[in-house]
C-alpha cells in the first residue's frame, strides 16, 4: 500500500507540472513574447548578410544608424490610389517606427556583399554597354549607400569623391564600403569642396581622370550626387543611352541675366567666416573668356560619351577654359555647356536647349507653371521630395531625380527603389513600364 501511495503521489505532482506548464505555454502573452525573439533573431540575422564581388576582408566602421527601407509595393500601390494632399511626413515617418535600424557597414566584406545582392534583372544590359558614375558626395552614407546599389552593377565603374570636410565616421564608411568592390573606389585626389566653388568642378575632373585610366571600356559618364536616385533601372538608362548614338546630353543656353553675367565677369574668392567657407564676388573685371568663347549656361550634370570626355582632358581650349574658371562663381554650371557646343566637341550640339533626360528637379520659382507643388520641403529653392511626389516621380521621363533626403522622408525613396526591382523583374508587365521610353523627341536627336 505504501509503495502504491507514492505512486500516486508522484503522478499527482507530475500531472501538476504538465499542467502547469501547458498554461505557461497557451498564455498569449507568452506566445506574443516568443514570436517577438523569433521576428528579432530574423532581423539580427538580416542585418549581418550585406553585393558585387568580394574584395578583401574589413570591418567596415560604425556610423549613425539611420531606419533601413523595407517598404513593399503594396503599401507603396495603397499611398498612390489615396489622395496624395493626405500623405505628409508623419505618415511615412510612422510606417518605420517598427523597422530595423541600418548601421553602415558593421561586417566584414563577404556578409556586405551577400546582403547586397546584385539584380541581374535590372542591369544584365551594362555588360555590353558599361557606365562610369562619378558620385560626389559629403554626408549620410547610409543614402549614398542606398544610391550606390541602386545603381549598382559589376560591369559598370564608380568613382566616388568624397569631401574632404566630411566627419571622419563618413569617410571611414564610404572607403569601407567601396574597399568591398572592385569596380567602386573613392577618389584619389580629394577636394574641400565649397558650394559655387571652382572645387566642384575640380572633383569631377579627378575622378575623370581615374576613370580615364580605368580598364573598364565604359560608353558614357553619368555625375551624382549624394541626394540623388534613379528613376530608371540600369537596364533602362542603358536603352536610352543607346538611342543617344554618341550624343551628349549637356544641356545649354546663352544667359541673358546680369546674375549669371557676373558669375564670369567678376573675379570671385573663396573666403571664410565663422568656419563656414563660401565664395563670394569681388569688384575686380575678368580677363575675357579664352579663345573667344561664347559662355552658355547650363547646369552641373550631365551625360556625356567616353569620347567627348576624352576630349575635354586633352584638347588645348577645354584646358585653358578650365584654368580660365578657377576664379569664376559656379563654373561647372557653364564649363561643359559651353564646350558641348563648340563644333570640334564629339556628340556635341551648337543650338541651346534646356531639354535633357538627367534629371527631375522642381524649383521654387517654377512651382504650379511646369509642375505640381512639391509635397516635400525645399531648400535653398528645390524641393526635396516627399511621399506626396511619388506619382510625379514615376510619370517623369528622366533618369534621375533631386533631392531626397533619407532622414526626412524614407518611404518616397523605398517606394521607387521597391518599383525599379517590380520593373526590372517583369519588364514586360504594362503596369510597371515607361510610357514613351526610350525619348526620342530630344532636340539634338532630331537633326
Amino acid at each position: 500500500m505504501g509503495l502504491s501511495l507514492r505512486r500516486r503521489l508522484c503522478l499527482l505532482l507530475l500531472l501538476c507540472l504538465v499542467v502547469a506548464m501547458l498554461t505557461f505555454l497557451l498564455n498569449p502573452s507568452t506566445v506574443n513574447k516568443q514570436k517577438q525573439d523569433s521576428v528579432r533573431s530574423v532581423q539580427k540575422s538580416k542585418i549581418k548578410r550585406v553585393t558585387g564581388h568580394r574584395r578583401r576582408e574589413s570591418l567596415h566602421p560604425k556610423e549613425t544608424p539611420v531606419q533601413r527601407p523595407l517598404y513593399t509595393w503594396d503599401n507603396c500601390t495603397d499611398l498612390l490610389q489615396r489622395n496624395q494632399s493626405a500623405v505628409d511626413l508623419s505618415e511615412s515617418s510612422t510606417a518605420l517606427s517598427h523597422v530595423d535600424h541600418l548601421h553602415v557597414a558593421a561586417a566584414s566584406c563577404v556578409q556586405y556583399t551577400q546582403y547586397w545582392q546584385w539584380d541581374s534583372s535590372s542591369g544584365m544590359d551594362t555588360q555590353d554597354f558599361p557606365i562610369a558614375y562619378i558620385i560626389v558626395v559629403h554626408k549620410n552614407a547610409a543614402q549614398v549607400e542606398l544610391l550606390l546599389h541602386s545603381i549598382y552593377t559589376p560591369y559598370n565603374i564608380y568613382c566616388i569623391h568624397v569631401d574632404k570636410r566630411s566627419p571622419s565616421a563618413f569617410r571611414a564608411a564610404l572607403s569601407a564600403m567601396a574597399g568591398c568592390y572592385d569596380n567602386v573606389f573613392i577618389s584619389h585626389r580629394l577636394e574641400s569642396v565649397v558650394y559655387g566653388g571652382y572645387s566642384r568642378l575640380k572633383a569631377d575632373f579627378n575622378c575623370l581622370q581615374d576613370l580615364a585610366d580605368s580598364p573598364v571600356k565604359w560608353r558614357y559618364v553619368i555625375n551624382l550626387a549624394g541626394q540623388d536616385f534613379p528613376l530608371k533601372t540600369q537596364n533602362e538608362i542603358v536603352a536610352q543611352l543607346k538611342v543617344f548614338g554618341g550624343q551628349n546630353d549637356i544641356p545649354g543656353v546663352q544667359s541673358s541675366s546680369d546674375i549669371h553675367g557676373d558669375r564670369t565677369r567678376f573675379v570671385h574668392d573663396v573666403v571664410t567666416n565663422d568656419g563656414e567657407m563660401s565664395v563670394v564676388q569681388t569688384e575686380k573685371r575678368k580677363s575675357p573668356p579664352p579663345h573667344n568663347l561664347t559662355i552658355y549656361t547650363g547646369i552641373a550634370y550631365y551625360i556625356a560619351s567616353h569620347a567627348f570626355m576624352s576630349w575635354v582632358l586633352t584638347d588645348k581650349v577645354a584646358k585653358d577654359l578650365l584654368e580660365w574658371s578657377q576664379d569664376t562663381y559656379s563654373p561647372d554650371e557653364f564649363y561643359w555647356a559651353t564646350l558641348n557646343k563648340l563644333p570640334a566637341a564629339p556628340g556635341g550640339f551648337s543650338k541651346p536647349t534646356w531639354s535633357s533626360t538627367i534629371r527631375a528637379i522642381k524649383w521654387v520659382y517654377f512651382e504650379g507653371k511646369q509642375y505640381p507643388p512639391c509635397q516635400g520641403k525645399y531648400v535653398r529653392d528645390v524641393c526635396v521630395f516627399g511621399i506626396g511626389d511619388l506619382q510625379w516621380l514615376i510619370d517623369c521621363h528622366h533618369l534621375f531625380a533631386n533631392k531626397f533626403d533619407l532622414n526626412f522622408d524614407p518611404v518616397v525613396l523605398q517606394c521607387l527603389q521597391e518599383l525599379l526591382k517590380l520593373r526590372g523583374e517583369r519588364p514586360y508587365d504594362t503596369r510597371f513600364t515607361v510610357k514613351d521610353f526610350p525619348r526620342k523627341d530630344i532636340p539634338w536627336l532630331l537633326l
